[in-house]
């Protein structure tokens, strides 16, 4: 069963090609950052109301060595909005690169395959691949990684 993934994923990964399966990996990474930072968010916002004294020290699940300082909250805050932009910058442009990049592999795969003749497609038939599916594919990758 093991193996069988395994060979599946190794297809994949041929199928995108070697550069577009390491910006996918980059995705996943900045997917499970943005994930950790956003989970963050709770005890930014808890440091940030004990700060602004709504939130009392022994009500939060910050230790109080932590929020012994009302600037801890608001720089707290203001590193958890820059990261998140950071993060969220970076997805955006990994999830538009990926989607040019699968095109533009995918197309250079077809251009391969029909001047090398080793096809049995007509010269239409290669062209709206070449055009419109290989586009549609690029956003659909896009999408997935977004």
């Amino acid at each position: 069963m093991e193996l069988k993934i395994l060979k599946q994923l190794q297809k994949f990964k041929t199928f995108l090609g070697l550069y577009v399966w390491r910006m996918t990996l980059m995705s996943v990474f900045f997917g499970v950052l943005w994930f950790v930072v956003d989970y963050s968010f709770v005890y930014v916002i808890q440091a940030f109301m004990v700060s602004l004294g709504v939130l009392e020290t022994k009500q939060s699940f910050l230790p109080a060595y932590m929020l012994s300082s009302p600037l801890f909250g608001i720089g707290f805050l203001l590193l958890f909005g820059v990261m998140r932009s950071l993060i969220l910058m970076v997805r955006y442009y990994l999830a538009g690169m990926l989607a040019q990049e699968f095109t533009k592999y995918q197309r250079s795969r077809l251009l391969e395959l029909s001047l090398m003749g080793h096809h049995t497609r007509s010269t239409s038939e290669i062209l709206s691949i070449f055009t419109d599916r290989t586009g549609y594919s690029g956003i659909v990758v896009q999408n997935t990684v977004a």
